[in-house]
């Protein structure tokens, strides 16, 4: 086991000293887990986000969250299995620069539609909470350019297709369930393109307890 100490104080953890790699050149295999919680989130703002949470996290239907600075919720609304709604709220600027969190039955990390509708809205930060796994961006690097949207869409795409097929062979020799390879996948994804687009990515892994 190694780890580095980060500028924040926090340590990054790895089985194996890694080689410095470009960001978006990791091997899918090598896309590290952070250690690190609360991802630069206003201590307020934290608090009342794990509370609402705890309510969504092992649902089996997606629920979408929007909270001011003072950690006060000014939208909780439910979906189904794979997505909330926001055609009739995606222009009402009264949850624009505000903190977004929804829930993934599945476990999975962020879907091209989650990163386009938090750049849309000016989100401060975005989580996924699920089960097994929850995962952060903040925004507060990231640049608002012109070319944004096609950028962010032409860089899933690229990273997508570059690690899908690895992916599946491990399916193909029985090494992974394709819901394990979907789950993988989907954070290999994000861990390469957020350092691109300046976006702050973290993925913990949690150990759940039996929910009742």
């Amino acid at each position: 086991m190694w780890r580095r100490k980060r500028e924040d104080g926090s340590y990054e953890y790895r089985y194996d000293k890694p080689e410095e790699v470009k960001p978006g050149e990791e091997k899918p295999e090598e896309v590290r887990n952070e250690d690190r919680k609360g991802n630069n989130i206003p201590p307020k703002v934290f608090k009342q986000l794990e509370v609402h949470e705890s309510d969504i996290r092992y649902n089996d239907h997606e629920t979408l969250i929007f909270l001011d600075d003072e950690g006060e919720v000014l939208l909780n609304r439910g979906g189904n299995e794979n997505s909330v709604s926001v055609v009739d709220i995606i222009e009402n600027e009264t949850y624009y620069n505000r903190w977004l969190t929804h829930n993934h039955p599945r476990s999975t990390s962020f879907s091209l539609p989650d990163i386009l509708i938090a750049v849309k809205m000016r989100a401060k930060g975005m989580r996924a909470v699920g089960a097994k796994t929850t995962y952060t961006m903040n925004f507060r690097d990231m640049k608002y350019t012109e070319d944004l949207f096609n950028r962010i869409k032409d860089k899933f795409k690229d990273i997508h297709e570059a690690t899908y097929e690895y992916f599946w062979e491990k399916i193909g020799r029985g090494e992974v369930t394709k819901q394990e390879a979907t789950e993988i996948h989907n954070h290999v994804i994000m861990a390469q393109l957020c350092p691109l687009l300046g976006i702050e990515y973290i993925r913990e892994v949690r150990k759940p307890p039996i929910p009742y």
